[in-house]
């Protein structure tokens, strides 16, 4: 079994893209809240990932000029293709790309996506896309992620996204065993 380490807190620097964010986000919505990223849990560099109860991936992104709309923000929908690159980097920790899974007939299909956002993001601002498991079933699963701004924790998006298991002829198929339910979850909410 992995062994796991604990990873450190962010810190609570400003920039001034982090300012300009908040600042934003005050005209957007009354109800934003500053979430600060929890004691979180990593295999440490070289081990196999055994216990998906405790797995989360995190991956970085900086926002780039053609990540945002007119007004400066990270446009809506282009959080879906955030999530998508985490949910990437998860399968590919487990130890499987998405290439592999293809060039094995398994494919993932989003089939539903609920997004809950926070505050915005704006250009240059340095991204953290966390990605776990919440649940899976016989030809499903949902994957739980979280986007926050680096730098001062905020959370800006929350998302459950959930993909069915399809093979090549465009059918249902059984999930893959490393993703099946009991091996899967919130980290944050493991024992």
């Amino acid at each position: 079994m992995a062994e796991w380490h604990q990873s450190p807190h962010f810190t609570t620097e400003k920039t001034e893209s982090t300012e300009k964010s908040q600042e934003l986000g005050k005209d957007c919505n009354s109800l934003l809240t500053i979430a600060h990223i929890p004691d979180i849990f990593f295999p440490l560099e070289g081990d196999a990932v055994t216990d998906l109860k405790k797995h989360i991936s995190r991956i970085t992104y900086r926002v780039a000029y053609q990540d945002t709309d007119a007004g400066g923000v990270v446009y809506y929908a282009n959080y879906l293709g955030f999530m998508e690159r985490g949910r990437n980097e998860y399968l590919r920790q487990l130890g499987r790309s998405i290439k592999d899974y293809q060039d094995s007939g398994i494919f993932f299909v989003v089939v539903e996506a609920a997004l809950r956002y926070r505050a915005p993001a704006v250009l240059d601002d340095l991204l953290t896309i966390e990605t776990w498991i919440e649940e899976g079933r016989r030809s499903s699963a949902v994957f739980g992620q979280r986007v926050l701004r680096e730098g001062d924790g905020t959370l800006l998006v929350k998302g459950d996204i959930r993909v069915a298991c399809i093979n090549d002829r465009l059918r249902p198929t059984r999930l893959p065993p490393e993703l099946l339910p009991g091996r899967g979850g919130d980290p944050r909410l493991a024992d």
